[in-house]
């Protein structure tokens, strides 16, 4: 299809209008747009800048920027309305009309270019009308209707002659000669009217005969020579298993072989045609040239024509062909003799390889055309083969990306097997429990359970709630949980929800920004944050407020929090374990607790016995407990009587495990002899009676046995008059732990 010539709307813009029209698109496209961007700045009218824009976006299609052209078109027609000027909006549609044509859309060509016909003739605009038929033409030929082609071309004709266009004139003869002849173009309608033009036409071009008409391709035997090279140029081919090298070196050879000036390689894509490969004068043989405006420039009509007939196409005199010479483009080049054969693969033409030259007439004859086509079909092995080679390779690193995600997620089930295995294995036997929870003590059918429970959840991230009585030892089980499970290298976080009051409690677990409250004087991170990747205990969860309640139910739900007096939200990995000695239950139907949160944290519950209810441990835990504490004391364990054992075992023991602890601690100071004995216990059971006459309220334990160690401590100074040494001895503790002692309880 002829491209119109560009316009200048303005002087200034003279100089990238030369440059168009001299076939130098990459300085033209570039002149364009600075005078453009002149223009805008200095204030210019939208009409005046629209023609421009009309000029840039012909521009970028005749150096094959599709894509670019579209978008510089699109542009172009919303300036020319805006500043009513409706030559330059015909303009821009025309192009947008080119652009629907090379991308195989005849139908949506046929729309813009009635576009671009209606605002040409609004604005008197001739030679833009003649180019705007000529695309008509060539919407209708693709569609088969050439009646509606022809009339379009006599129109074209009549506005060439009404402006005595002579050249472009006798360019439609020549091709309404060709409708004719091929007996495309009859029709009842205007048949008589076309007589005198098809009669015209055709004497003016039998005299042309031997130049215009397509050249024989009558098929003759390849000399040996030729036969040698298209052996070699098929070994070297097949050797490159890369497209982007392939299409330089397929150019290269089309380029040795024909002895052409030029040459270019097209492939059709959804999009329309792309240039793959351009080689152009001066371009070394030895490296693949990037596809630029003036390799390529005049090819794309030529390699359509091949992809549209799948034939070879070639022109003896491209300037005096009436296929070719009112390409625009053609005209700019000077190009003489044209060369074009299909790219078959799969049966399919997928491409052209064009070669064409500027420097004689009649360059490509029969033999160019057997050994171009002869070159095609290696180039088209090699293609399959090189795209065969790629979709391998590419498949090859898809299969090795996943056997290595696979080979990870193997090792990381496999390890996780093994654990489970080696778990398995030690179900039942006390000894491995031992060594895995060694600081869970007793060997009860109720820690038995206990510890079972545990083994079935060290793989799983669900939320454990622990439910027991104060001093059972939940702290422990939750290390357990998170020492023996897969968090076993992130952080451990606990947080005693009754110690602290509800409003700091939010801002403990979630952390504020600065100035969220008073106080608050820099950006604060909460446990969440501390425990990400690791393991959150939160003990005594049933004390937990309404407001901290409904917080961690959407951080538990969502696995974000929000600190206090922030608006962003952060993500955090955090298993949750919770403890209570409390029935959530009963609080929930008090309204005390969120079901929706119980719920939430209650996937898996752990019941810890309280220690009446495993009194069979308790030999092992007095062992357990005298072996610590006496370490801490720097003093040798000492021996418990059986009957002490008797004695302990008949308590009720409410505090359970810490209660009992703090009595151990207790007689390790009242046996200084070395062995624990009834009598020792009666004495602790009249020291706590007395404790608890000197303080009617009542106290803590730990205060209990504070106050017994200071009374103890001060007795024995006193008989050993200030020697602490002697005083040392007679506790049965290192005097290290005794100096300790003396400084705890500020003694002189």
């Amino acid at each position: 299809m002829t491209a119109p010539a560009p316009t200048a709307p303005d002087p200034a813009a003279s100089g990238a209008v030369l440059l168009h029209r001299q076939g130098k698109l990459a300085e033209a496209i570039e002149a364009y747009r600075r005078e453009l961007a002149r223009q805008e700045k200095a204030g210019a009218a939208a009409g005046v800048r629209s023609l421009l824009a009309a000029n840039l976006a012909a521009a970028c299609f005749d150096a094959g920027r599709v894509a670019q052209a579209r978008k510089e078109a699109e542009e172009a027609c919303a300036l020319a309305r805006s500043g009513e000027r409706p030559e330059a909006e015909g303009m821009a549609w025309r192009v947008l009309g080119r652009i629907a044509s090379r991308s195989g859309d005849p139908r949506g060509a046929l729309d813009a270019f009635a576009r671009a016909a209606a605002c040409l003739e609004s604005a008197g605009e001739t030679r833009g009308q003649v180019s705007t038929h000529l695309g008509f033409a060539d919407a209708y030929e693709t569609l088969g209707e050439a009646p509606l082609a022809r009339s379009h071309l006599e129109a074209a004709l009549r506005l060439a002659e009404a402006e005595r266009d002579e050249e472009r004139a006798c360019a439609l003869r020549k091709r309404l000669a060709s409708l004719l002849a091929s007996g495309r173009g009859a029709s009842g309608r205007g048949a008589v009217a076309s007589d005198a033009v098809a009669s015209g036409a055709a004497a003016r071009t039998a005299s042309d005969a031997g130049r215009t008409q397509p050249v024989s391709v009558e098929a003759t035997p390849l000399e040996l020579p030729e036969v040698s090279s298209l052996l070699e140029i098929n070994k070297a081919l097949n050797r490159e298993q890369e497209s982007a090298r392939l299409f330089p070196a397929i150019l290269d050879a089309a380029v040795s072989l024909t002895g052409a000036e030029r040459g270019s390689l097209w492939i059709r894509e959804a999009s329309g045609l792309r240039v793959a490969a351009a080689h152009g004068p001066g371009d070394r043989k030895d490296e693949a040239p990037p596809a630029g405006e003036a390799r390529v420039e005049g090819s794309a009509s030529v390699a359509e024509e091949c992809l549209r007939t799948a034939r070879p196409v070639v022109s003896v005199d491209a300037l005096d062909d009436e296929r070719f010479s009112a390409s625009q483009s053609v005209q700019r080049m000077q190009l003489r003799s044209l060369l074009a054969v299909p790219l078959r693969l799969g049966g399919s033409v997928r491409g052209a390889l064009c070669v064409d030259t500027r420097l004689s007439r009649q360059a490509f004859g029969p033999r160019a055309v057997q050994l171009l086509s002869a070159l095609a079909e290696q180039a088209a092995i090699a293609w399959t083969n090189a795209e065969m080679a790629e979709r391998d390779r590419r498949q090859l690193r898809e299969i090795a990306a996943l056997n290595a995600r696979l080979a990870g997620q193997v090792a990381d089930a496999k390890a996780a097997l093994q654990r489970v295995q080696a778990r398995l294995s030690t179900v039942g036997r006390p000894e491995a429990w031992k060594e895995r929870y060694g600081r869970i003590v007793g060997s009860s059918e109720a820690i038995r359970k206990l510890l079972s429970s545990i083994d079935r959840l060290l793989e799983t991230d669900a939320p454990v709630l622990l439910s027991g009585e104060s001093g059972t030892g939940k702290e422990l089980v939750a290390r357990a949980l998170h020492e023996g499970g897969a968090r076993r290298a992130g952080p451990f976080v606990a947080q005693n929800c009754a110690a602290i009051s509800d409003t700091l409690l939010e801002s403990e677990l979630f952390g504020h920004t600065r100035g969220a409250f008073t106080g608050a004087v820099r950006d604060r991170k909460g446990l969440f944050e501390a425990a990400d990747g690791g393991t959150l205990f939160l003990d005594e969860i049933g004390e937990m407020g309404g407001a901290s309640q409904a917080a961690l139910l959407r951080a538990v739900e969502t696995g974000e929090i929000r600190p206090v007096g922030g608006t962003a939200t952060r993500k955090v990995n955090v298993r949750i374990v919770s403890a209570t000695h409390r029935d959530l239950e009963a609080l929930i139907a008090e309204g005390r607790f969120r079901a929706d949160l119980f719920y939430r944290l209650n996937t898996v519950t752990v019941r810890l016995p309280p220690l009446r209810e495993r009194p069979e441990d308790l030999p092992e835990l007095v062992a357990h407990l005298l072996e610590r504490h006496a370490s801490t004391l720097g003093r040798e364990v000492p021996t418990v009587a059986p009957e002490v054992v008797d004695a302990l075992c008949a308590r009720a023991w409410p505090g359970n495990v810490r209660e009992l602890e703090n009595w151990v601690r207790r007689l390790l100071l009242l046996a200084p002899e070395g062995r624990l004995t009834l009598q020792a216990l009666h004495s602790l059971e009249e020291e706590s009676r007395g404790t608890s006459d000197a303080d009617p309220g009542g106290g803590l334990l730990d205060q209990a046995v504070d106050d017994l160690e200071k009374k103890l401590i001060q007795k024995a100074l006193s008989a050993c008059h200030g020697n602490r040494t002697h005083a040392a001895a007679r506790l049965g503790v290192s005097r290290n732990a005794l100096l300790r002692k003396i400084a705890k309880f500020s003694l002189s």
